[in-house]
């Protein structure tokens, strides 16, 4: 089934943020509105194949979740319908972050940012004021580069080497990263290498944005690992290959919502 074939994907994909996977839910679903003959039994089993697929990102269950609540009949029309409708109220929300992320920016011309998120690139593409973006290369798989890819047509785009983090910051006016898990206690959870960068802008005094909408929220951290290979084949001993990493609240300046602006310990009232 094709439909499966999108979830494998989702289980392998490791160079694209939670936004892309998210979609990806989507095009199951619609693939399975193409394929199945038994549609009320064939929805449920992508349901339970889909659901915490990938524990770190939340909105990849969201997605999930949210299909089946709109879900009104299980016919082809109405799996399409509620697929719609997904893609839809997920649309207005990341124009919400967006349009609200570049007011936050609207005095900065320079940022920092790390490893690749649709949210971000949206936002720094809207941001008039912003003129150069200095991108980690995020290793090991250098989803960095698909950032300055993305955003070479419109903005000055320099990329740095991980191990500059504290180089990158000193480039910047402030930085701003996405994230794909917010926790009730006003830390976030992002791409190995975010708090780095957090570490680095509280040291300089450089604000620290994070870009997330309240439809990543989570109860709990929870990582995933990297294959050894990433780092070579044919190595000889260990390799710790973590995925992600939870930033505390107290390096983070504020968060650009879909509801504006909001500081660490306004997190559970915006998310309830």
């Amino acid at each position: 089934m094709k439909a499966l074939q999108f979830v494998e994907a989702i289980r392998l994909e490791r160079r694209h943020g939670s936004v892309t996977l998210a979609h990806m839910v989507l095009e199951a679903y619609r693939a399975l509105a193409e394929e199945s003959e038994n549609l009320e039994k064939d929805i449920q089993v992508l349901r339970e194949a889909l659901s915490n697929i990938r524990p770190s990102m939340p909105l990849i269950n969201r997605f999930n979740t949210e299909v089946h609540r709109r879900l009104k009949t299980h016919s082809r029309a109405g799996l399409l319908e509620a697929c719609k409708e997904v893609e839809a109220a997920y649309r207005e929300v990341l124009t919400a972050l967006v349009g609200h992320a570049a007011a936050v920016l609207s005095s900065v011309r320079s940022v920092a940012t790390h490893s690749h998120s649709n949210t971000v690139i949206q936002a720094l593409r809207k941001a008039a004021s912003v003129e150069r973006v200095v991108v980690l290369e995020s290793r090991p798989l250098l989803e960095g580069l698909l950032t300055a890819e993305e955003l070479s047509d419109v903005k000055d785009v320099v990329v740095c080497v991980d191990a500059a983090a504290g180089h990158a910051v000193e480039l910047a006016d402030a930085v701003l990263v996405g994230a794909d898990a917010l926790f009730p206690n006003g830390s976030f959870a992002g791409k190995v290498g975010v708090k780095n960068l957090a570490t680095h802008s509280r040291e300089q005094g450089k604000p620290y944005y994070v870009a997330c909408d309240t439809w990543k929220y989570a109860d709990k951290f929870e990582n995933e690992y990297g294959q050894a290979e990433d780092l070579g084949h044919g190595l000889r001993f260990k390799v710790l290959n973590p995925m992600f990493e939870r930033v505390d609240a107290g390096h983070v300046t504020g968060y650009v919502t879909e509801k504006g602006f909001v500081k660490p310990p306004d997190v559970g009232r915006v998310t309830s």
